[in-house]
């Protein structure tokens, strides 16, 4: 099963202040996230909500 990543305009600034190469590695993960996303999120227990560490970010 593959899942859908909606970026958030928020983000996509976030992204574009980046370094170019730190930008690409983040959306290169977020990317591999939509094939096996529990494989690489970690689950905030008592919640809805997922974390993805890259690096410092």
């Amino acid at each position: 099963m593959t899942y859908f990543v909606e970026w958030h305009p928020k983000v996509r600034n976030f992204l574009r202040k980046l370094p170019k190469n730190i930008s690409a590695r983040i959306v290169k993960k977020v990317k591999q996230i939509t094939e096996k996303p529990f494989h690489y999120l970690e689950h905030y227990e008592g919640e809805d909500v997922y974390k993805l560490r890259i690096g410092d970010y």
